[in-house]
This record gives C-alpha cells, sequence and structure tokens, in this order.
C-alpha cells in the first residue's frame, strides 16, 4: 500500500490482487479504479548474473534492515550495489519491492525480478534514474523525496502507468516520450519553471505541478485524457486561453496561492464548462466581491469552490441577482 505524504500528494492504494491499481484524489476523496491489464512489449537488456566476485553485503548494515533483501557489490560495477531477495521473501511478495528509506545514492541493479510491478525507492539520496533494466512490467514507480535532478532512464519501462517524483530537484520536464500508458505523473515539490514536453501521454489523467515555479499554464492541449490538475502554489499569473480547450475530460483543477490578479485572468478557466471542482483561494483575484458569483455563474456544473459545495442557495441566489440585473 502506497500513501500520500501531503495534503499535495495523491494518495494509492494498489490492488494487484484485483488486477487494478486505485487511484484517489486526497482534495475531493476521489477514488477511481484504472486497469492495469496491457500487452507487455519485449525488453532486450543485460542480464548481469553473479559470480564468485560478487560479495553480498547485510542487509541492516548498510541499508536499513534485515527482511529478505539482500545487497552485493561486484568490481566489475563499482558504486553500484546488486540486489536480489532470497527465494521466500519473492515468494511472498514477488510483484513488490519496497526500498524505502535505505540510504541509497543510487539506484541498485535488481537481480531476477522480471515480475515486478510496482517499485519503491522513496526517502533514499538518489541523484539520477538509472539501472532500470530488465523490469518488463513495471507498472508503478516510487522515487519520492530523492535528490534527482533530471528527469531520464526511463525509456525502458513502457508498461509504466504511475510515476512518484515529488519532493526531488527536478527542472524540467522531459524524456517522457516513451511513456505512452502513464496514466498518473506526480512531479509536486521541485523548480520545474514550465510545463512542456507532454505531447505523447494521451493517457495522462493526473498531472500533479504543485509547489513549483510555473509562472504560465500552457501547453496542455496535447493531453486530451486530463481530468485533474494541481497547480497549487506556483507563481501562476497567466492561464493561455486555448490552454486547456481540449481538455474535455478535465474535472479538477488546483491553483490555489498563485498570483492570478483579477476576475479577468481567470476567463480561460471559468468558460470551460466541463469543470466540477475548482480552487482559486490563495490569488488575489479570490478576494474580488463578486468573486464566486462570476465563477458560479460561468460553470454551469461546478460543484466545488474552493472546497466549499456550491448550493441550490448559490443557484437561486444567481438567478435572482440575474433577474435584478434584467430588470434594472
Amino acid at each position: 500500500i502506497y500513501r500520500g505524504r501531503e495534503l499535495d500528494q495523491i494518495y494509492f492504494d494498489s490492488g494487484l490482487d484485483k488486477g487494478q491499481v486505485s487511484i484517489s484524489s486526497p482534495a475531493l476523496g476521489l477514488r477511481t479504479p484504472s486497469p492495469t491489464t496491457s500487452t507487455i512489449g519485449t525488453i532486450k537488456a543485460a542480464t548481469i548474473s553473479y559470480s564468485p566476485k560478487v560479495k553480498a553485503k547485510t542487509s541492516a548494515a548498510q541499508y536499513g534492515r534485515s527482511d529478505g533483501v539482500i545487497f552485493a557489490v561486484n568490481p566489475s560495477f563499482p558504486g553500484v550495489p546488486f540486489v536480489y531477495r532470497t527465494q521466500t521473501a519473492r515468494m511472498v511478495s514477488p510483484e513488490r519491492l519496497n526500498l524505502e528509506s535505505r540510504n541509497l545514492s543510487v539506484i541498485p541493479i535488481l537481480e531476477g525480478e522480471e515480475q515486478l510491478r510496482l517499485l519503491n525507492f522513496e526517502n533514499n539520496r538518489i541523484s539520477k534514474i538509472n539501472n532500470l533494466i530488465g523490469l518488463p512490467n513495471i507498472i508503478f514507480l516510487d522515487l519520492y523525496n530523492n535528490q534527482i535532478e533530471s528527469i531520464s532512464g526511463l525509456s525502458a519501462l513502457v508498461s509504466l502507468r504511475v510515476l512518484m517524483l515529488g519532493k526531488n530537484c527536478i527542472t524540467k520536464i522531459e524524456n517522457l516520450e516513451t511513456l505512452t500508458k502513464i496514466d498518473v505523473l506526480d512531479l509536486h515539490s521541485n523548480r520545474i519553471s514550465k510545463i512542456q514536453n507532454l505531447r505523447n501521454l494521451h493517457l495522462l489523467r493526473v498531472l500533479n505541478l504543485a509547489g513549483n515555479k510555473i509562472s504560465v499554464l500552457e501547453n496542455l492541449d496535447d493531453v486530451p485524457a486530463l481530468t485533474e490538475l494541481n497547480l497549487r502554489r506556483n507563481h501562476v499569473h497567466t492561464i493561455r486561453p486555448l490552454a486547456l480547450k481540449a481538455n474535455l475530460s478535465l474535472k479538477r483543477i488546483f491553483l490555489s496561492d498563485n498570483h492570478l490578479a483579477s476576475l479577468h485572468h481567470l476567463e480561460p478557466l471559468v468558460y470551460h464548462k466541463y469543470l466540477v471542482d475548482l480552487t482559486l483561494d490563495g490569488n488575489q483575484a479570490a478576494q474580488d466581491p463578486n468573486y464566486r458569483h462570476f465563477c458560479v455563474s460561468k460553470i454551469e456544473g461546478l460543484k466545488t469552490l474552493d472546497m466549499i459545495r456550491v448550493t441550490d442557495d448559490d443557484r437561486r441566489s444567481l438567478v435572482s441577482t440575474t433577474s435584478e440585473l434584467d430588470a434594472k
């Protein structure tokens, strides 16, 4: 089970026994099952076999605990640990491997883990994504809270559905072209300044970019399946008029604590008639006396605004105000 660490972290509960991954949104309690079955492509990767030169280290000594996970070294690969599991450990959990909080500075080479589907490296000191070879069935990769500076080394993970890279040092969205099955991309709490390079992610439903340095909402017109966008705590002051035009599936936008100055700056959002949930609190525009009336009147399907439910009274008040204005 993988859980979120803060409000902007997406919550997950893996349901491998049921053949699905359940994805939840902390803001609204959303829980939507999405199938994980897919045609797996063949990956030709180097297979590294152990030899007498490979010397095992105790798992507890350097990497945290004794749980059937064995770390080893090979002089032919200096500085890169090898990981394999005891037969018992692999039988107990053949599709999951948890390497959380092991004081890892590099991603180890995983030996004999072709069945893995969920792989967890959160809370380590990893600075680069690499060594992810021979893992054709991975659908969930968690690298939360590391020291990763760039997105790379993922091209072989053709079945990946969920990528968790929150709380790292990433400055640019890049090198995601081969991840055509990605469903959830979490990049919150990084150093990203621009939304870009999402063109091939036609199945992407959830994009979490909270806590970055983004100033313009743009370049989402090629992500047609997007249903949830989180841009809380950024520097957004501009929403491009065509940024969301093609996103007919987009239901939830979280833009709290940004730099949207007036109701005029909200117009590209409020004319998006498919929105159900919208947050704009913490922006100057939300201080306008007409703010709630403006949003509710423009978005017919809106159900919550700033986490407050849009009620029948809100709708009646809107009709009453409109009638008064017409009378004048």
